[in-house]
């Protein structure tokens, strides 16, 4: 079964700020290099959120399927909510499936939708991405951000500041590895 997803509501702010970062670097006193930090503090984020498979902040997205699954796991944990699950009918008109159908399960790590008890899902048409599922995802503020994980975001930015034409696989193996292990999804490598 195909699956794609993208983000449409980016998060408003991020797990740790500029000026977290700058005292990290011990960088003072200056905003010279305010606007690359931004993009370093930026990758790094982006770097620890695809190491694990987790949204760092909330965040909404798109998710595309070819048909709907008993058991379907939600990317990007932790997932919050599911807003709505739309899908092309038998007759390739677009419905939008009622929550009884489903059970959204928010404490597992992936989320889930799950096939309500008793209840079956109706036919999709026969087609690609016949079913877009939107939902929200991230642990919510930066600081409900486990610590570990805001952590790893300050290494990675520092590895790439010290070395902007680096090779970051090195830096990523063993320490920054160590930091997000227990926070990977399924077994998520780097």
């Amino acid at each position: 079964m195909g699956t794609s997803t993208v983000r449409t509501v980016e998060p408003t702010s991020t797990p740790i700020s500029l000026s977290d970062l700058k005292d990290h670097l011990r960088i003072y006193d200056t905003t010279e290099f305010d606007a690359q930090l931004t993009n370093v503090l930026n990758a790094a984020i982006g770097q620890v959120e695809r190491a694990t498979g987790r949204a760092l902040i909330t965040q909404t997205w798109e998710m595309r399927l070819d048909k709907l699954a008993k058991s379907i796991k939600v990317p990007h944990a932790p997932l919050q909510s599911v807003t709505s699950i739309q899908y092309q009918d038998s007759s390739d008109a677009q419905q939008t499936l009622g929550t009884s159908f489903y059970t959204v399960d928010t404490s597992s790590n992936p989320g889930r939708i799950v096939e309500a008890y008793n209840y079956s899902y109706p036919e999709t048409y026969n087609d690609i991405n016949a079913v877009l599922i939107t939902f929200v995802a991230g642990y919510g503020d930066a600081e409900d951000v486990p610590e570990p994980l805001k952590y790893a975001i300050r290494f990675f930015a520092e590895k790439m500041w010290e070395n902007p034409q680096g090779n970051y696989a090195a830096a990523m193996d063993n320490s920054l590895d160590s930091l997000i292990i227990n926070y990977r999804i399924d077994g998520i490598a780097l």
